[in-house]
């Protein structure tokens, strides 16, 4: 059996995420940490007729197995007119910061989820209470909110030949 990406075959990662809402944008967070790898935080940030970029990595990202997790921090993000401007001129864009103090603490009990297609291992998610303050701010000015959330844990292989 192939080795699993980062590590050994069934070593976990573990994962929380977030989505925060706000008129016309969209904040989707997610810190993973592998086993003994250091913690990386994913922001997606969407925006109505706008193409988004984030970059950077908040100064605390800390996942607590099924239990916690936590980001404290600001990344920068970059967007443009989706529709390219027209008539030959440059599209709009937009220039700014998320700053992120999000805490997920988990709820409920632990459940077996199906893996995608072609996985062996194991998914396990726990629902999550989220405690946030996000704001966007620079060319785009918004404070989304959200108190949806997970915790999970990730022990997959992909024998090979199986992605397509």
């Amino acid at each position: 059996m192939a080795a699993a990406p980062g590590g050994a075959v069934g070593d976990p990662t573990w994962r929380a995420n977030a989505i925060f809402v706000d008129d016309g944008s969209v904040v989707d967070l997610t810190v993973a940490e592998a086993a003994a790898a250091r913690a990386t935080v994913t922001v997606g940030l969407y925006l109505d007729g706008w193409e988004c970029t984030v970059d950077g990595q908040p100064a605390v990202a800390d996942v607590v197995r099924l239990e916690s997790a936590r980001v404290v921090g600001t990344v920068g993000y970059a967007c443009s007119e989706a529709t390219g401007g027209g008539e030959g001129l440059m599209p709009a864009t937009l220039e700014g910061t998320v700053a992120l103090d999000v805490t997920w603490t988990g709820v409920g009990d632990p459940a077996a989820q199906p893996l995608f297609d072609g996985a062996v291992g194991r998914y396990v998610v726990r629902d999550a209470e989220v405690a946030a303050t996000v704001s966007v701010t620079g060319g785009l000015s918004a404070a989304p909110e959200g108190n949806f959330g997970h915790l999970a844990r990730e022990s997959t292989v992909i024998p090979p030949g199986r992605l397509r």
